[in-house]
């Protein structure tokens, strides 16, 4: 897990990372940023770029709060044919202050509209890597023993504001114009 203490810190821009989910049911394989004030404070959000609960999930949630007591959820669950486990993949995720743009290997497969407490001026939030045991992950079982998150690497980028209505698509690292949303 990276902690928050002194930890790099940003609002909005591209996030990435390439890691390996555990190879075991019951493990929470997340790649996620929170507020820099986190749970407990009146006003918070948390985005999970990844929870991988299972082994070929992919889950994207967006939690945000008004006060500590109003918690919203935007969720939305990627299901691939074959089991994430034993190969790298790329989880990612766009940033802007109208929209969130997740990505699976390159690919878009899920945007929600950016529906943050104060989208305007947003707190920055940092990033974190995770795995944690967890009954509604599937069955524990002893498959868990000696299996791990393995991380290649976690790579942010930062948008130029010039740049506030383009995507990037750091797979070709070419500026894509942004479509109109309803």
């Amino acid at each position: 897990v990276m902690a928050n203490a002194g930890a790099f810190t940003q609002a909005y821009g591209y996030w990435e990372a390439r890691y390996k989910y555990c190879a075991s049911p019951g493990i929470n394989n997340s790649f996620w940023m929170a507020s820099t004030s986190g749970k407990g404070t009146d006003i918070w959000y948390e985005i999970d770029i990844c929870e991988g609960h299972y082994m070929n999930k992919m889950n994207t949630n967006l939690h945000e709060t008004a006060t500590s007591s109003n918690i919203k959820q935007h969720s939305e669950t990627y299901r691939s044919q074959y089991d994430l486990s034993p190969d790298y993949h790329t989880y990612g995720l766009q940033w802007t202050p109208e929209y969130l743009y997740y990505y699976f290997d390159g690919v878009l497969v899920h945007t929600t509209k950016n529906v943050l407490n104060n989208t305007k001026d947003p707190e920055e939030a940092f990033a974190r890597l995770s795995s944690a045991v967890l009954s509604w992950a599937g069955t524990i079982t002893h498959k868990a023993d000696g299996t791990a998150q393995v991380v290649d690497y976690v790579r942010i980028w930062q948008r130029k504001s010039d740049m506030e209505h383009t995507t990037i698509n750091p797979y070709t690292h070419t500026i894509v114009p942004v479509e109109a949303k309803a």
